[in-house]
């Protein structure tokens, strides 16, 4: 399907079709430009969806805004956080949350938006410390926050030790990630039951929920899968952050990790090589393909996406041919998106509604170019659970 000339700054989005929310632009199965524009972020939810514009004025939208007594139009993107610079926005199953720019996090029941809050974020002078990232999982019901002095928080369903905190209680409030000895957090990516840390110097941390071997811990997940009777129900999990394995090759070449992202149930990272193109790792569940190694077998440590690699354009500015590294991931329940250098999008895995955006449900098993965006530059790529979204910046344009 062809879609619209489009401004920059403008959504589309793809997958699954919450109720009533038609005029916010869901297809079925190919990007669709909904109406609002200059959009600078957004999420989705499990049946809910929000987006900040470039003012910084947050839209929400979903199945269950009109649950929370707002009117029958709720569903229509309404505004629900005006006035507070939001930069990023999440959502999970029963909670959404907004990230502003002055390093304020605010959060509303999905249930009923106009029950908005901030969040206390603990450290600082007097009333908190300043967040710099935040994240959780379309499918997940906990909440993860860093802040600019390197710390992480978490909150929320703690029963895998997805909070990270040493225990698996649950925790009303945000509490404090017990980091290794010097670790400096700078970004973070939430599963359903897992969390993943990005530090300063390029090392991924994660812990959680491993039964699906998302964690990357490699043959140590392996032995443990061996001794438990039932693997496939195990209840492997790790209640405090651990490094993960990187591929040997990425280890020689003193890779750095400048990404970090969390499906349902499987992760991925962007590594950054001097002087080669950036590459994409993913591991954990791989049963609809999402991995992106031809597969359907799961990857107990990380692994290069090699179907992405070798992805070459001729580049007018130097009047050569370079290949294109990868600049962003965005993970789903069974999906992935990949964002390339030049602006092209890349998607693969589950499709049970569309969410790949090939015309079709038919599961992708390795990166597919999604047709209908090729004619512009996409700048920034999202996921959801069964949902998938892009945000335009322009028309199409050579390295």
């Amino acid at each position: 399907a062809e879609v619209a000339g489009a401004l920059p700054g403008t959504l589309f989005m793809w997958g699954k079709r919450f109720t009533g929310n038609d005029v916010i632009g869901y297809c079925d199965k190919t990007p669709v430009e909904p109406g609002m524009q200059q959009v600078a972020h957004m999420a989705f939810g499990d049946s809910v969806g929000a987006a900040c514009d470039r003012r910084g004025d947050v839209y929400w939208w979903g199945t269950q805004a009109a649950a929370g007594g707002l009117p029958a139009h709720a569903n229509k993107a309404q505004l629900v956080l005006g006035g507070k610079r939001i930069v990023k926005v999440a959502c999970g199953v029963s909670t959404s949350y907004a990230l502003s720019k002055n390093g304020k996090v605010w959060q509303w029941p999905n249930t009923d938006p106009r029950a908005v809050r901030e969040v206390i974020v603990p450290g600082g002078l007097l009333f908190g410390g300043t967040a710099v990232d935040m994240a959780t999982c379309a499918s997940g019901e906990h909440f993860l926050c860093v802040t600019s002095d390197g710390r992480a928080f978490a909150m929320g369903n703690g029963e895998r030790g997805q909070l990270g905190n040493g225990d698996s209680e649950n925790k009303l409030d945000l509490t404090p990630v017990k980091l290794p000895k010097g670790a400096s957090i700078i970004k973070c990516a939430a599963g359903a039951n897992h969390s993943i840390l990005l530090t300063k110097d390029g090392t991924v941390l994660a812990f959680g929920a491993d039964d699906t071997m998302q964690l990357g811990q490699g043959r140590e997940t392996i032995n443990q899968w061996r001794k438990d009777k039932e693997p496939l129900t195990s209840a492997i999990f790790r209640t405090e952050p651990f490094k993960i394995i990187i591929p040997p090759s990425l280890a020689y070449d003193r890779a750095k990790c400048v990404a970090v992202a969390a499906g349902h149930d499987f992760s991925a990272a962007i590594y950054e090589v001097e002087d080669k193109p950036n590459c994409l790792v993913s591991w954990g569940n791989g049963w609809r393909k999402q991995l992106g190694h031809k597969t359907d077998m799961h990857m107990s440590a990380p692994r290069v996406v090699a179907t992405l690699q070798g992805k070459k354009e001729w580049s007018e500015k130097k009047q050569e041919v370079l290949e294109m590294g990868v600049k962003s991931v965005a993970c789903g329940h069974e999906h992935m998106l990949a964002l390339l250098e030049n602006g092209a999008l890349m998607s693969w895995g589950g499709n049970r509604e569309g969410e790949v955006g090939n015309d079709s449900r038919k599961d992708s098993k390795t990166p597919q170019l999604i047709m209908p965006l090729q004619r512009y530059r996409v700048n920034a790529v999202f996921a959801g659970s069964r949902n998938s979204a892009a945000i335009i910046e322009g028309p199409a344009e050579h390295l």
